[in-house]
């Protein structure tokens, strides 16, 4: 965590996929709890931000949720959890954007 906080105050980007975006979320002051819904397969999701972030499906593969830092925005999210925040110069997104449906 101390990287991910230096990495922010240094103002390099990050990148956090799932567990990432779970870690990031941690770090910043968020929380990450399970989820009443796990996710596992394609879901869709809505999205404030298509140019970070557009909407699915997007492959999924998570039993937790995070609950976004104070600071950060939220820009896409499903009827079951945030799936995509940005803080500062970091993005953090809940699905698996380096798969496609052939794996």
């Amino acid at each position: 965590m101390a990287q991910l906080r230096q990495a922010d105050e240094e103002g390099v980007p990050v990148l956090g996929v799932c567990f990432g975006g779970q870690l990031l979320a941690y770090t910043h002051g968020g929380e990450v709890v399970p989820s009443q819904a796990p996710e596992i397969g394609w879901y869709g999701l809505t999205s404030d931000r298509p140019d970070l972030v557009p909407e699915g499906p997007w492959y999924q593969w998570h039993f937790d949720r995070w609950t976004m830092p104070p600071t950060a925005v939220g820009i896409a999210r499903n009827a079951n959890a945030s799936q995509a925040f940005q803080l500062r110069r970091n993005l953090a997104v809940q699905f698996h954007p380096e798969l496609d449906d052939g794996y």
